[in-house]
């Protein structure tokens, strides 16, 4: 049986949380390997992250991040070819046209 201690700044005396539950998932391997890398460098294990997340869904009552679907105009604009973007041979050439380009504003 494995035993976890939470404990708060706000409180003198922890709380004890048998954790007696185990989920079981299937993932594409490489999400799995990059996201423990990227766990791995914040001291987290994937079973620390879940249980963080799950706490998060419970307090928030809904997902932790926003889930959005664009609606028609971004979806628009995320499909629309953009073959009229410049293209450039050198960073000088791209620095060169952005110095000389008006902004959104409309200033140079």
């Amino acid at each position: 049986m494995v035993y976890y201690t939470l404990v708060t700044i706000y409180m003198s005396n922890p709380i004890t949380v048998t954790a007696n539950t185990q989920i079981s998932l299937r993932i594409d391997a490489q999400l799995k390997a990059e996201a423990d890398m990227v766990l791995s460098q914040l001291g987290l294990s994937t079973s620390d992250f879940t249980r963080m997340a799950l706490h998060q869904l419970v307090l928030r009552k809904g997902l932790p991040f926003a889930v959005v679907i664009p609606n028609a105009e971004t979806q628009a604009a995320i499909d629309a070819p953009r073959h009229d973007l410049p293209t450039f041979t050198s960073v000088e050439d791209m620095m060169a046209h952005i110095d000389t380009t008006p902004n959104e504003a409309g200033s140079a």
